[in-house]
C-alpha cells in the first residue's frame, strides 16, 4: 500500500504542470504629475544612477524604463556623460526602453501621433540599442480599439495593459455583467483582423513592488518576499490559463529592488516549491515567448478597451482642462495635415527637407501627451508649463509653414493675367483635404505700396475675375490680437491688408494659382476701393451693434435655420424637407468631481440656457456668409457649499455664439465664446435628435466607432458604467433614412441622452481638486472614491476661470455616416483653404535649396492635384517625408466596415512606390503603375502606407 501511495504521489507530481513565474524589475515613470517635470526628474536621475549600478551585478537580468524613451533624454540632460554606459547597458539588455516614446493617453493623442510616438520612440532607442518589442501600455485610461493594428504595423505582436477591461462594444460577455472565469490571457483583435497576445494584468503592475523591503535577516531572510510571490500568483491563478505568470517589481517612480537576484535564487532552492513553481528574474519578451507556448488555449476578443470591471478608467478626463484639448488638437492639426504635407511639397520643388525641425515639434507635441499631463490631472504648476510648450509649438509650426509655403510660391512660374500693362502679384490657394473643396479664404497679406490705395481685382488663370473680394486696411498690425508673432513675417512694415476673397474647385491635396492686382484704369483712394470690395449687408440688416427684436432666418441652398429669442435654432434640411428642431441647448450642471471623475450631485441642479434671453446682433449676409451672433448671459451658482450642494449665490456667465452659413455648405457653423465665472460645473451643448436608433457613430483613431447608446451591465464592475465617449471629428446619430451629425474641433468628449437621442458634447468642466477623497455613489458619483488616482491636491486651475472659444458645425443629411460623405465635410470643417502670396518680406527661418541635383520642378499648371485619392471614402492620416528613403510617405485608411477597392493618382513624376509598413518597412512593390497611378484594395477598418519614390531621386 505505502508503495503504491508514492507512486500515485510521484505520477501526480509528473502531471502537475510547471508554473513559470517571471519577475520583472521595473519602475513606472510619470514626467509630470503631483511633482513638476523638473522635480520628478531629480529622482529619475538618481533612480537611473541606480539602475546602472544593478546592470553591473551577478545574477541581474534586466530593468525596464516603463515602455518609453523620453526618460533617457531627460536622464542626459543632466548627466551627458553617462551616455557611454547608458547604451551598453541598454545594447546588452540590462535596460529595456522603448518601444514609446512617452506613454501618452491613446485617446487624446491623434491617430497618427500614437504611429509617430512608436516612430520616434524606435529611432530614438535605436541610438542605444534595440528598442522592447512589447506593446506595454500599463496605465492608460483604456485603450483604442485600433491598437493591435498600429502595434502590428511595427512588429508588436504582445500588449501588457492594466485598464480597459472588458473590451465594449464587441459583445464580450463581461459586458452583461461580472465573470471571473474570463482568462486574463487573449489575442486581442482590431477591427481589420490584426492581432496581438496580450495580458490584462488584472492586479496590476505593481504586483510585488518593494519587494526588497519584506527582506529579514538571517537563514530566512528571504520567507517575507517568497510570501508575497506566492500571494500575487495565487490572486493571478484563478484567471490564467496558461503556465506563465508576470510578477512586476516596481511601481511608480520606484528604484530598482536590490537583492533580486539573491531572492530568486532563494525561491528556487525552497524544496517546497520545487516541481510546482521556477522563478526567473526577466524580461516581457520572456514572459510573452513562454505565454506564447500556451496559445492554443487562449480566447480571442476584440473591441475598444474601455471596460471599467476591474479598476477605473476615468473617462471624464477628456473634458478636463479643456483648453489644454484644444490647444492640443490645434498643433496636432497644423502639424499633421498642413506643415508636413507643404514642407514635402517644398522638398519635392527642391529644398531641403528640414527633417531635425519637424522632428522637434513632433517631440515637443509627444512631450505633452503622457496620460497625466494632456488629461489634466495634474498640479497647476504642471498645465501652466504645458500652456507655453503649446504656444511655443505653435510659433515654431507657423515658422515652418511660412517657410514652406515661401519656397513653394518661388517656384510658381509667372502666369500673365491677361494684361501685360498691369504689374500682378501671384496667389497660391492650397487644399490640404482629400476632397476637392470651395470655400472663403481670408488671409494678411503685405501689398506694394503702389497696390495699397488701388480697388483690388482677384483673377484666375484664364483671365476670370472673381466676383467676391472683400479688403479691408490694416494701419499697424501691431493693434490686432496676437499681432506680435506677426513680426517675423511683416517686419517693420505695421501697414498690412486683410483679404478675404471666394475660392471655387480647389483641387483636392492640390492648389490654385491666382493673381492679384489693381482694377483696371482705377485710381480711387481706399474709400472707394472699400465700397466697391466690400459686399454690402441684406436689407433689413441694421447696424451692426442694434439687437434684432424676433426671430431670424438664416439660409443658404442646402439649409434654412431659424433663431429663436430663447437661444436656439431649428434647421430645415432643403434636400430632405426634414426640420431639426430646438437645437444649440446649453446644459449647466453641477459637479462635484475631481480631474479624473464628473461626479453628478445627488440632487442635481441643471440650468438650461433657455432660461435666459438672447439677444441676436451683428447680423451680416454677404457671398461669404449668412450669419448671427447671438448673446446668452446665463446665471449659474458660483460653486458648490461645504454641503457639496449648488450655492444659492448666482454669478453671470456670459455665452456669444456665432451662427453661421456658408455657401454651398450643407452645415451650420456656431462658434462660441464662454467666460467661464463659476467653479465646480461642467457645461455642454445638446443637439436633440428625436432618432429612432440605439447605435451611435464617431470618428475616431482610424475608424468610425460603432458603440450602443444602451450601457453596458455593469453589476459588480469597479467603476460603472458612464456613456462619455471619445471622438476627433464628428458624432452621428441616423435611423437609415435621415441623420444628424455634430463636427468639432478638438472637443473630444461626448454622451447620447436618453431623452431624444440627444448628442451632448461638453464645452468644459469645473474642478477644484486633482483628487479628492470621500466621493461616495450614495452622494452621485458614477465610480467610488477617486483619492486612489492621486493626492488629495487642490487644483484652482482646473476650474478653467477664464475665457474659452470653441468650434462646432450641424449638419443634418439623408442615409448614414458613409454614405453622407461625413468625413469629407467633417476634415473641411476642420482643414480649411490656405492662401499665401509672395509679399517679399524677409523670415527669421527659411529653407535652403539642395544643391546638385539637376534642375528642380516648378508649379507651372494654373491649377493641380499633388494626389488623388479615388473614392473619397478613404481618408488621409499623413503626407509626411520617409524617415529614410529618398520618397514620400502616403498612409491612407478605410474608417468603414466594408472592403474599398480605389485608386491612387500622382502628378509627381515617379519612379516607383511600394507598400511599406508603419515602421516604413518594405512589404510589397506596385508593379501596375500607369502615368502615376496605381490601384489600391482596402480591407474594412484597414490602415496602408506606401512609399513613393520620385524619377530624379531613384
Amino acid at each position: 500500500m505505502k508503495e503504491t501511495r508514492g507512486k500515485e504521489i510521484q505520477d501526480s507530481n509528473e502531471k502537475r504542470e510547471l508554473k513559470h513565474l517571471f519577475l520583472i524589475s521595473h519602475t513606472h515613470w510619470d514626467r509630470e504629475w503631483y511633482l513638476t517635470l523638473e522635480e520628478f526628474r531629480l529622482r529619475l536621475v538618481n533612480v537611473m544612477d541606480v539602475a546602472l549600478e544593478r546592470a553591473n551585478e551577478p545574477g541581474w537580468h534586466s530593468f525596464m524604463l516603463d515602455g518609453q524613451v523620453a526618460p533617457l533624454e531627460d536622464y542626459l540632460a543632466v548627466k551627458p556623460g553617462k551616455r557611454a554606459e547608458l547604451k551598453n547597458a541598454v545594447s546588452t539588455g540590462k535596460i529595456k526602453i522603448g518601444p514609446w516614446y512617452v506613454l501618452a493617453d491613446e485617446f487624446l493623442e491623434s491617430a497618427e501621433g500614437l504611429v509617430r510616438n512608436l516612430l520616434i520612440g524606435y529611432s530614438t532607442a535605436r541610438q542605444f540599442g534595440e528598442p522592447m518589442k512589447v506593446g506595454y501600455v500599463p496605465d492608460t485610461f483604456g485603450h483604442v480599439w485600433q491598437l493591435p493594428q498600429i502595434l502590428v504595423g511595427f512588429g508588436i505582436r504582445t500588449c501588457y495593459l492594466f485598464r480597459g477591461y472588458p473590451p465594449l462594444f464587441a459583445g464580450h460577455q463581461e459586458c452583461d455583467g461580472l465573470n471571473d472565469d474570463t482568462p486574463l490571457e487573449f489575442y486581442w483583435r482590431a477591427p481589420d483582423g490584426s492581432k496581438v497576445l496580450t495580458l490584462h494584468h488584472i492586479t496590476g503592475y505593481g504586483n510585488c513592488a518593494n519587494l526588497d523591503e519584506s527582506f529579514g535577516e538571517g537563514e530566512y531572510r528571504f520567507i517575507g518576499a517568497i510570501s508575497r510571490l506566492l500571494m500575487a500568483v495565487e490572486a493571478l491563478s484563478p484567471r490564467t490559463a496558461t503556465g506563465a505568470y508576470l510578477l512586476m517589481n516596481g511601481s511608480d517612480h520606484l528604484y530598482p529592488d536590490a537583492g533580486i537576484p539573491a531572492l530568486v535564487e532563494a525561491f528556487n532552492a525552497d524544496p517546497e516549491l520545487a516541481g510546482d513553481m521556477f522563478l526567473k528574474h526577466g524580461s516581457l519578451e520572456m514572459y510573452f515567448a513562454a505565454m506564447q507556448r500556451d496559445s492554443w488555449k487562449i480566447p480571442e476578443l476584440a473591441g475598444e478597451m474601455r471596460g471599467s470591471a476591474y479598476t477605473q478608467v476615468t473617462p471624464a478626463c477628456l473634458s478636463t482642462r479643456m483648453y489644454l484639448k484644444l490647444a492640443n488638437w490645434e498643433a496636432s492639426n497644423l502639424l499633421e495635415t498642413i506643415v508636413e504635407p507643404l514642407n514635402v511639397v517644398a522638398w519635392y520643388l527642391g529644398a531641403k527637407y528640414p527633417r531635425e525641425k519637424i522632428l522637434l515639434a513632433w517631440k515637443e507635441i509627444l512631450l505633452n501627451h503622457p496620460h497625466d499631463s494632456i488629461c489634466g490631472c495634474s498640479i497647476d504648476r504642471v498645465h501652466e508649463a504645458m500652456e507655453t510648450r503649446f504656444a511655443g509649438i505653435l510659433d515654431m509650426l507657423n515658422s515652418l509653414f511660412n517657410a514652406a509655403t515661401n519656397y513653394i510660391i518661388q517656384a510658381i512660374k509667372a502666369l500673365d493675367p491677361g494684361d501685360g500693362a498691369r504689374s500682378s502679384i501671384p496667389l497660391v490657394v492650397f487644399n490640404l483635404t482629400n476632397w476637392e473643396q470651395d470655400g472663403p479664404v481670408e488671409m494678411l497679406v503685405s501689398l506694394p505700396r503702389n497696390f495699397r490705395q488701388k480697388s483690388l481685382e482677384i483673377l484666375d488663370a484664364g483671365g476670370n475675375r472673381l466676383p467676391e473680394i472683400h479688403v479691408q486696411e490694416i494701419e499697424d498690425y501691431r493693434c490686432l490680437e496676437g499681432g506680435d508673432r506677426l513680426y517675423p513675417r511683416f517686419g517693420r512694415d505695421f501697414a498690412i491688408t486683410r483679404l478675404k476673397f471666394m475660392a471655387r474647385e480647389i483641387p483636392a491635396l492640390g492648389y490654385k494659382i491666382l493673381q492679384i492686382l489693381p482694377k483696371e484704369g482705377d485710381m480711387g483712394d481706399i474709400e472707394e476701393s472699400k465700397s466697391r470690395n466690400i459686399l454690402q449687408k441684406g436689407a433689413g440688416t441694421g447696424d451692426p451693434g442694434d439687437a434684432w427684436q424676433g426671430m431670424l432666418v438664416l439660409e443658404n441652398d442646402f439649409l434654412k435655420v431659424t433663431v429663436f429669442p430663447v437661444g436656439t435654432i431649428d434647421i430645415l434640411d432643403k434636400n430632405t424637407g426634414k426640420e431639426w428642431r430646438e437645437m444649440m441647448l446649453f446644459e449647466d450642471a453641477g459637479d462635484d468631481g475631481d480631474t479624473y471623475d464628473h461626479a453628478p450631485l445627488h440632487e442635481p441642479l441643471d440650468i438650461v440656457s433657455t432660461d435666459f434671453p438672447a439677444t441676436i446682433e451683428h447680423i451680416t449676409r454677404n457671398p461669404f456668409e449668412d450669419s448671427c451672433e447671438l448673446n446668452i448671459i446665463m446665471q449659474v451658482p458660483v460653486g458648490l457649499t461645504a454641503s457639496r450642494t449648488r450655492s444659492e449665490k448666482l454669478v453671470e456667465m456670459p455665452l456669444k455664439v456665432r451662427v453661421s452659413l456658408h455657401p454651398g455648405e450643407p452645415m451650420v457653423r456656431l462658434h462660441v465664446d464662454v467666460e467661464n465665472t463659476a467653479r465646480d460645473h461642467r457645461l455642454r451643448i445638446l443637439f436633440p435628435t428625436g432618432l429612432d436608433c440605439n447605435i451611435s457613430h464617431a470618428s475616431d483613431h482610424f475608424m468610425v466607432m460603432d458603440r450602443p447608446i444602451a450601457l453596458p451591465k455593469d453589476d459588480g464592475w469597479y467603476q460603472p458604467a458612464q456613456g462619455l465617449y471619445h471622438t476627433d471629428g464628428f458624432v452621428d446619430l441616423n435611423d437609415g433614412t435621415d441623420g444628424l451629425a455634430v463636427h468639432v474641433k478638438g472637443l473630444p468628449e461626448f454622451e447620447i441622452l436618453n431623452h431624444r437621442n440627444t448628442i451632448a458634447i461638453t464645452l468644459f468642466r469645473s474642478v477644484g481638486f486633482l483628487s479628492r477623497d470621500g466621493m461616495p455613489i450614495a452622494r452621485g458619483h458614477q465610480g467610488r472614491p477617486s483619492g486612489l488616482n492621486g493626492p488629495f491636491l487642490p487644483t484652482p486651475g482646473a476650474q478653467c476661470l477664464r475665457k474659452m472659444s470653441f468650434d462646432l458645425a450641424i449638419q443634418p443629411h439623408e442615409g448614414n455616416w458613409n454614405t453622407a460623405g461625413l468625413h469629407a465635410h467633417c476634415k473641411r470643417f476642420q482643414v480649411p483653404l490656405r492662401g499665401v502670396m509672395d509679399d517679399g518680406k524677409p523670415f527669421y527661418h527659411v529653407l535652403q535649396q539642395r544643391r546638385s541635383e539637376g534642375m528642380h520642378p516648378v508649379l507651372d499648371a494654373p491649377s493641380d492635384c499633388f494626389i488623388s485619392i479615388e473614392p473619397g471614402t478613404l481618408v488621409v492620416s499623413a503626407i509626411k517625408k520617409a524617415e529614410r528613403e529618398r520618397g514620400i510617405i502616403i498612409r491612407l485608411y478605410n474608417p468603414g466596415g466594408e472592403p474599398v477597392h480605389g485608386t491612387i493618382s500622382l502628378s509627381i513624376r515617379v519612379a516607383a512606390v511600394s507598400r511599406v509598413n508603419l515602421r516604413e518597412e518594405f512589404l510589397e512593390s506596385i508593379h501596375d503603375l500607369e502615368e502615376g497611378s496605381f490601384a489600391v484594395d482596402f480591407k474594412p477598418y484597414q490602415i496602408q502606407t506606401y512609399l513613393v519614390l520620385p524619377r530624379r531621386f531613384k
